[in-house]
């Protein structure tokens, strides 16, 4: 082998550069793809990041939406009160029952008062349903119970439908009612609340507002409407049928009352005075009654 001479390659020999070449491309191809892979990842990272904080953003709107129509619907309820039973929900039948037994009552209150032109007619009324002396079992009870928590119900939508008559007569029925059962049929109280029965006949709407409001329990429909006549004066009504204040009502802070009966409020002495003539009978005759039932209380506790 001559200087001039030179090495004659194999095929393998000759092919090393060419498949270095190939892994080389191979390897820039696979970078290629990764990075173009990676950025298309990214891309759909981004698009997906998006789209949930698009559905967020839309889920929270519609939640907005639901809670603004649901406190519409509140306060529609609030004030129409078609929903809230105002402290008493019966069953269909029991609603049934209290329908027809206040519908008896009312027939017989207005056939007391073509007699009684004041608030005896009511115990006038409960005597020819019950009659005398009263049943004192625990059937007429729960009636009566039933009676003034219907009458409470119906009265506190009275008010909230702005019908303020028929809200004074279901306070003035419901205040009698609840007063029966300890009175007539526990005897664990000595009498009626007469003044409060017949003040509620002709109340002015803070006393009316404040009586529905502390007796419908887990009830708050009545309390934009006592907010607003929280600071009105309570008024309470003179017994002198001939009183010459305007509709017989006076500020109740300043009334006096009867302290033999404890029955009756008047204005002023001179009215109590006038009217003596008239309430010395009854007077005397709920004194007795009163005393004999402090003495029935006393022996039963």
């Amino acid at each position: 082998m001559g200087c001039g001479s030179h090495f004659e390659l194999t095929k393998g020999e000759r092919n090393v550069p060419c498949r270095r070449r190939r892994r080389a491309s191979s390897r820039r191809k696979g970078k290629k793809a990764a990075a173009t892979s990676g950025a298309s990842n990214n891309n759909n990272g981004v698009e997906h990041e998006a789209f949930l904080e698009t559905a967020i953003a839309l889920a929270a709107a519609e939640k907005r939406t639901l809670d603004k129509a649901a406190a519409a619907e509140k306060a529609k309820t609030s004030i129409a009160g078609s929903k809230c039973k105002h402290g008493y929900d019966p069953s269909p039948i029991e609603a049934r029952f209290c329908n027809n037994f206040m519908a008896k009552f009312m027939d017989a209150v207005n056939s007391a008062r073509k007699r009684l032109d004041n608030e005896h007619n009511l115990a006038e009324a409960f005597d020819n349903i019950f009659g005398k002396p009263c049943p004192k079992g625990a059937k007429e009870i729960a009636t009566i119970e039933r009676a003034a928590s219907f009458c409470l119900s119906v009265g506190t939508q009275n008010l909230l439908d702005g019908d303020y008559d028929c809200a004074r007569q279901n306070a003035s029925m419901g205040c009698f009612f609840l007063d029966i059962v300890p009175t007539v049929m526990l005897g664990t109280k000595e009498n009626i609340d007469w003044p409060k029965v017949m003040e509620l006949k002709y109340a002015d709407l803070r006393t009316l507002i404040s009586f529905y409001r502390k007796r419908t329990h887990h009830c708050s429909c009545l309390d934009k409407m006592y907010k607003e006549v929280k600071s009105m004066k309570k008024m309470g009504i003179c017994y002198n049928p001939e009183c010459g204040l305007p509709n017989r009502k006076a500020e109740r802070s300043t009334m006096l009352h009867c302290t033999q009966c404890r029955c009756e409020n008047y204005c002023s002495r001179e009215c109590q005075a006038a009217d003596w003539p008239r309430h010395r009978e009854g007077c005397v005759e709920t004194a007795e009654a009163t005393e004999r039932v402090k003495k029935i209380v006393k022996i039963a506790t």
